[in-house]
């Protein structure tokens, strides 16, 4: 730590193993917004599919072709069909980034309940785009990507807001980090 805080000072300060150790400590933050990001997608998942199969419940299907944007049902459809099948089902083939476009289609379902501050749709739902880029980061480790500490903090905001808000105990003010 004192090597670290050295180079911070001193750029140049490069001692063996200096390099290694800030690439595990950044690690750990990593690991840790691995975790939150795994809570928030099952979470999303969890308040888009319960609203969608409540609004849309005349059969066990309506919920995809009424609730699911044609370009999403087509990705999906596409990822299950590439596996021959073996990708488990819809619902467990969609992406972060899908819940957006989800959302956004669906906005009179979701706007009271998964949409943050003011202004246009693509605004309050930005915050779904921010973790996506978080989660490309710490999901591939050959990028050689770690999340700083003020990310991972700001992750962790967006996801206790997550949990209040899919809980129905929702706080607008969590701001745009």
């Amino acid at each position: 730590m004192c090597q670290k805080a050295l180079q911070a000072t001193f750029p140049n300060f490069e001692p063996p193993g200096l390099k290694d150790y800030i690439e595990r400590e950044k690690a750990g933050n990593n690991e840790e917004a691995r975790k939150v990001i795994d809570r928030i997608e099952k979470t999303l998942q969890d308040a888009v599919l319960s609203v969608l199969r409540q609004e849309f419940n005349q059969s066990p299907t309506q919920w995809w072709f009424n609730g699911v944007p044609q370009k999403v049902r087509k990705r999906v459809d596409d990822k299950i069909n590439e596996s021959d099948g073996q990708a488990g089902e819809r619902e467990q083939n969609f992406e972060l980034i899908h819940y957006r476009d989800i959302i956004t289609a669906n906005w009179n379902l979701f706007e009271d309940l998964l949409a943050q501050g003011k202004g246009s749709k693509d605004k309050r739902t930005s915050w779904i785009y921010e973790i996506n880029v978080m989660r490309n980061s710490v999901m591939h480790p050959s990028r050689r990507e770690y999340l700083s500490d003020e990310k991972l903090n700001r992750l962790k905001e967006l996801d206790s807001w997550l949990q209040n808000s899919a809980s129905g105990e929702s706080d607008q003010n969590v701001t745009r980090g």
